[in-house]
């Protein structure tokens, strides 16, 4: 599968594990940004339509990197993370 079309089957799968960006990228004042803050602590894909997205909100967020996929999460290691990965000198 291309990645596109792997992104898009699990965008459409209820069980995907999902985050958002936390600060409301929406417009002030419209449908979407009052959408988003309903359902921006959701953690499945399922989750998220549950609080208020709509399929089309998935698809937008996603493409303007508002939603994340756990599988292709590519937040930056925390330090502590990294400190695990670094060889000892022990």
């Amino acid at each position: 599968k291309t990645m596109k079309r792997e992104i898009v089957d699990k965008l459409a799968d209820d069980q995907t594990k999902i985050w958002y960006a936390q600060e409301n990228p929406k417009r002030p004042g419209s449908g979407s940004r009052d959408r988003y803050e309903s359902y921006k602590h959701a953690t499945t894909v399922g989750e998220a339509l549950q609080m208020g997205s709509y399929k089309a909100d998935l698809k937008h967020d996603f493409n303007r990197g508002f939603l994340h996929l756990e599988e292709l999460d590519t937040r930056p290691a925390s330090a502590s993370q990294v400190a695990e990965q670094q060889p000892s000198d022990d």
